[in-house]
């Protein structure tokens, strides 16, 4: 499973991201591995675009929430299970990428 890649913009020209890729490939398929899982896909545009060029499909699993506590209880009857940028809709996601960009840019410096 890739979760996160990381590469320096400098060598972007070389594009050590699609290397990487290729690499895991090669071990699974070395090691007889029949999937490769790269997070998640649906949270950025870019990213799953990225994604979807390297051969990559989104693949929807069913998930099943089971109540520990009273407060399991109430978050379920409230359907406040799950990841919180789910419930955005797709169109106010596209809007709020480059919001969100700007703003992480900004706290990195």
């Amino acid at each position: 499973m890739i979760s996160q890649m990381l590469s320096m913009i400098k060598h972007f020209d070389k594009a050590p991201n699609n290397a990487l890729i290729a690499a895991a490939v090669k071990r699974c398929c070395e090691r007889r591995v029949k999937f490769l899982v790269y997070a998640r896909m649906g949270n950025h545009l870019s990213l799953d675009r990225f994604k979807e060029s390297n051969g990559f499909v989104k693949y929807y699993l069913p998930r099943y929430y089971v109540p520990l506590t009273r407060r399991g209880v109430i978050s379920l009857r409230l359907k406040l299970y799950g990841y919180p940028q789910d419930r955005v809709p797709e169109s106010l996601k596209k809007l709020m990428i480059p919001i969100y960009n700007a703003l992480s840019r900004k706290l990195r410096l």
